[in-house]
C-alpha cells in the first residue's frame, strides 16, 4: 500500500500523534511500541483514521507531503499546474481540498488511495408462486406470514387504534418481530383508505428507519391493495412535506422519518408540518419508551394534531426509568394505558416460551467480574454523587463512565475476551464503555489481523453503512465494536455473541444491548447466543433480560 509506505517514513512519534489518545495509552500499557515497526504502526493509523482523511484534513495532509522527496513533490505539483513552482512543498500545503473535488482525486491517484463507495448490494430476488390447491385439507401458505402470537398482537393493536382512545403501546421482546407486527397493523389501515391518508413512521436512528422502510417495501407488495408512494426522510434523503401533502389529496402515502429530521422541519418549516398533519391517519413511534421526551412528544403531538389520530408505539421496554415512577406513569397515560403484550396460552413467562419455541435464541450468560480500584479512580465525593444519581433513577454519568473507561486493566480484560471469542468465527458485537475505548479496541485488534470495524456517532456515514453491510453479509468483518450506535435499529440475525463492557444501571439500555443477538432460529437467527458482561463488582448494575421485560407490568396493570 503506497500510502502506508509513505507514512512509515514519519517515525513513531508523529504516527502516534495521529492516533486516538486511548489507543496510545494501551499501546504503551501493553508494551506494544517496543516490538513494532513504523510500517506496522502506519497500517494501524490508516485503518483507524481512514485513507481519505490524509487528503481532507490539513494537518494530516501536510505531514504526508513532508514524506515526499523533491522529485515526487515536483511531480505531484505538476498534476495541479503547468507553471514552474519554486516551492512545491509550500504550494501543495496551501491547496484547499474538498471531498470528490479535482484536487482530491489527484491526491487520491498519486497515493493510490481507494475510493470508498456506498454499498449498493443487489437485493435477492424473491419469487412467489401462486399454488393451485387440489388436495383435500391441504393448507395454503401466505407469502408474508405472521406467527400466531404476532397475529394476536396485531389484532390487539388494531382494536385500540380503531377505538375511541386510538393509541396503543406494542410491547414485545427484541427479536420477536415487533417491526413485522406493527407493519401488518399499518398495512391494514392503509388498505382501508384511498386518499387523504398518510402514515408516518418515526425513529430516533437512521438504522431503525431503514430497517422499517425495507420491511414495509417487501410487505406492501404482498399485502397491499393499491399503488402507494413511500417517502424517505432520514439519513441523506429529505422529502418535501408540501409535495407529500399535495400527492395525498388523491392518494395514500407512507413516510419513514428520523426524529431529528422531523425536528428540523418543526423548527424551520412548521407550516408544512401542520398542513401535512391534517392528512396524517397514523403515527408509529419506534422505541416508544422515548415518547415522552420533550422534543419527541412535541413532534408526535404536532403530527397527530387531531385527537382521534391513531398513534402506535412499539418497544421491548414499556418504561422510562428504573426508579422515577412519574415518568413511567406519564408514558402509560400518553398511550391511555392501552398496552398490547404477547398473550401466550398456558404460559406466564413469554420470554421462556419464545426461547422454548425457537423464536428467541437460548442465551448463555457469562459474568466477567472485574474489581476496579475505585479509590484510585474517584474521590469519595464523586462516588457519593454518583450513588445519589443512581438512587434518583438515572444511569451512570458520562464523566463517571469515562473514568471507569480510563482503567487500562479493565480495557485489557475486554480485549482478551474479544480475542478469545473471535477464535469461534462467530459474529460478535462489542459495546464499549466510551468512544475512545471503542476506537482503541478496534485499533489494537486490527493490528493483530483480526477482522474488526469500529462504529461511533462520528464515523463517516458511508464508511458506517459499508462496515455494517460487510458485517451482516460477508466474512470480511466478524466483529463490530461500537459506542452508542448499535443498541437499537441494528438487525443482524446471525450475530451470535455480545460482549458488554459498558457499565449501566439502565434496564432499557441493557435489554437493548442483549437483544442484538437474541433472535431465534424461527426468526432467521440462532439456536443459541452468548452474552458476556463485564461486571464491576463494587458498582451497581443491571443484568437480567427477563426481569427487564416485566419490570413495569405493575404500572401498566394498575387502574
Amino acid at each position: 500500500m503506497r500510502l502506508t509506505n509513505y507514512l512509515g517514513k514519519l517515525g513513531t512519534t508523529v504516527l502516534l500523534s495521529f492516533l486516538n489518545k486511548r489507543t496510545v495509552e494501551l499501546l504503551k500499557h501493553l508494551n506494544f511500541l517496543e516490538k513494532t515497526t513504523s510500517t506496522r504502526l502506519a497500517k494501524m493509523v490508516v485503518n483507524s483514521i481512514g485513507e481519505s482523511q490524509f487528503i481532507l484534513k490539513k494537518k494530516y495532509r501536510e505531514e504526508l507531503i513532508n514524506t515526499l522527496n523533491k522529485k515526487e513533490a515536483a511531480k505531484l505539483t505538476n498534476e495541479f499546474t503547468k507553471k514552474e513552482i519554486v516551492k512545491p512543498y509550500l504550494y501543495l500545503k496551501k491547496l484547499n481540498i474538498k471531498k470528490n473535488s479535482k484536487e482530491f482525486k489527484i491526491f487520491q491517484n498519486f497515493f493510490e488511495i481507494q475510493e470508498i463507495k456506498e454499498t449498493t448490494r443487489k437485493k435477492d430476488l424473491e419469487i412467489y408462486k401462486i399454488k393451485d390447491v387440489h388436495i383435500e385439507d391441504e393448507e395454503i401458505s401466505p407469502f408474508y406470514p405472521l406467527f400466531k402470537h404476532q397475529i394476536d398482537a396485531c389484532a390487539g393493536c388494531l382494536n385500540f387504534l380503531k377505538s375511541e382512545n386510538p393509541r396503543a403501546f406494542l410491547h414485545m421482546p427484541t427479536g420477536s418481530g415487533k417491526t413485522r407486527t406493527a407493519i401488518n397493523a399499518m398495512c391494514n389501515l392503509l388498505r382501508e383508505n384511498s386518499k387523504n391518508f398518510v402514515a408516518i413512521w418515526l425513529a430516533n436512528k437512521e438504522e431503525l428507519c431503514d430497517q422499517a422502510f425495507l420491511e414495509f417495501e417487501k410487505a406492501w407488495q404482498i399485502l397491499g391493495n393499491q399503488k402507494i408512494k413511500v417517502f424517505k426522510h432520514f439519513g441523506g434523503e429529505r422529502s418535501n412535506l408540501d409535495k407529500i401533502n399535495k400527492y395525498c389529496e388523491d392518494n395514500v402515502a407512507v413516510v419513514f422519518s428520523s426524529l431529528d429530521m422531523m425536528h428540523e422541519d418543526v423548527t424551520r418549516n412548521i407550516g408544512a408540518v401542520l398542513n401535512l398533519s391534517h392528512k396524517i391517519g397514523l403515527v408509529i413511534m419506534d422505541e416508544a419508551h422515548l415518547t415522552i421526551a420533550k422534543t419527541y412528544k412535541t413532534i408526535i403531538e404536532l403530527l397527530a394534531a387531531k385527537d382521534k389520530t391513531p398513534i402506535l408505539g412499539m418497544s421491548a421496554t414499556p418504561g422510562r426509568s428504573y426508579r422515577d415512577v412519574s415518568q413511567d406513569l406519564e408514558l402509560k397515560n400518553f398511550y391511555y394505558g392501552n398496552k398490547v403484550s404477547l398473550q401466550i396460552e398456558n404460559s406466564k413467562d413469554a420470554i421462556k416460551w419464545l426461547v422454548r419455541n425457537k423464536y428467541l435464541a437460548k442465551a448463555e450468560r457469562i459474568k466477567i467480574n472485574y474489581e476496579a480500584d475505585l479509590a484510585t479512580l474517584f474521590t469519595i465525593p464523586e462516588i457519593n454523587d454518583e450513588l445519589e444519581r443512581i438512587k434518583s433513577g438515572k444511569d451512570y454519568s458520562k464523566k463517571f463512565r469515562d473514568k471507569i473507561s480510563s482503567d487500562n486493566e479493565r480495557l485489557e480484560l475486554t480485549l482478551d475476551l474479544i480475542k478469545s471469542e473471535s477464535k469461534t468465527g462467530e459474529k460478535i458485537i462489542v459495546f464499549a464503555s466510551s468512544m475512545p475505548n471503542a476506537i482503541a479496541i478496534g485499533d489494537l485488534l486490527n493490528i493483530e489481523g483480526i477482522k474488526v470495524a469500529t462504529i461511533t456517532s462520528k464515523t463517516d456515514l458511508i464508511i458506517r453503512r459499508k462496515n455494517i453491510d460487510l458485517f451482516k453479509n460477508t466474512n470480511q468483518i466478524n466483529i463490530l465494536v461500537n459506542y452508542d450506535v448499535l443498541t437499537t435499529g441494528f438487525d443482524a440475525p446471525k450475530a451470535k455473541i455480545a460482549i458488554i463492557a459498558r457499565p449501566t444501571t439502565s434496564i432499557v439500555l441493557y435489554h437493548q444491548m442483549t437483544g442484538r443477538v437474541s433472535r431465534g432460529e424461527k426468526q432467521g437467527g440462532n439456536k443459541t447466543c452468548k452474552i458476556l458482561t463485564v461486571i464491576d463488582k463494587n458498582l451497581p448494575g443491571y443484568k437480567d433480560l427477563s426481569d427487564s421485560f416485566y419490570f413495569w407490568e405493575d404500572i401498566w396493570d394498575a387502574t
